[in-house]
């Protein structure tokens, strides 16, 4: 059995957790996956999404589709499973409100997919009324791979620990204030930011440490058993 995996960006933490982890899991149970990075302009989509017909199936990663790339992916992929972990139905600079340019796109990949696997009954609850076929498949981690650490850091200090991408710094800067007053009522406070992005505060001391692939080990899958439920269920 042969899986076309179609992506915006393979390198994201996204990519990496809901989709990177089960990569060998599901080569070892007989599905070959192939991971294709969605191509810019027109004719290049075209090519991939017509070579989706030579595979058994489609799995379309957190990719909400314009018209012309839902009429191709639906005319010659023969399966289609679509997964996302995020509310991407909203734009995430104002989620307060409607916005038709995500979630028209958010409304196209679920319909076109014979199967849509979600992190969360939150997210589930969108796609339910779109595809009667929804499967939540929380992100996990296996936290046998990560073992007490001997010898670490005792130098009495506490430290806050944000991970993610520029993109969530955002995010931190919200609360930029909250981060100010803390400094000032405890002087052994420290944030870790590990990411490829880094802030600075006024007062409360900041260690930045790049992510690396090579320093921060991906967590094994588990989940075996789920994965080769959800082959059966689509590939029937």
């Amino acid at each position: 059995m042969r899986l076309l995996i179609i992506t915006n960006n393979p390198e994201r933490a996204s990519f990496r957790q809901r989709v990177g982890v089960y990569v060998d899991l599901l080569r070892c149970n007989g599905i070959e996956c192939e991971i294709a990075t969605l191509p810019e302009g027109l004719v290049a989509r075209y090519c991939l999404f017509r070579r989706s017909g030579e595979f058994d199936g489609v799995f379309l990663h957190k990719k909400g589709l314009n018209p012309v790339d839902a009429f191709w992916l639906g005319k010659y992929a023969r399966r289609v499973i679509f997964n996302y972990d995020d509310a991407i139905m909203f734009s995430h600079k104002r989620p307060d409100r409607f916005s038709g340019s995500h979630f028209y796109r958010f409304r196209r990949s679920v319909g076109l997919s014979d199967m849509v696997i979600v992190g969360s009954s939150y997210l589930a609850d969108f796609a339910g009324s779109i595809n009667d076929n929804v499967k939540i498949l929380p992100l996990g981690l296996d936290v046998s791979d990560y073992g007490k650490v001997s010898g670490g850091q005792d130098d009495g200090m506490v430290r806050l620990v944000w991970i993610g991408s520029k993109s969530t710094l955002s995010y931190l800067e919200e609360i930029f204030d909250v981060f100010e007053e803390i400094s000032k009522k405890y002087k052994n406070v420290v944030l870790r930011i590990i990411g490829d992005n880094f802030l600075d505060f006024d007062n409360m001391p900041v260690e930045k440490r790049q992510w690396s692939r090579a320093t921060i080990r991906l967590p094994g899958a588990n989940a075996v058993l789920r994965c080769w439920s959800i082959r059966r269920r689509v590939f029937r």
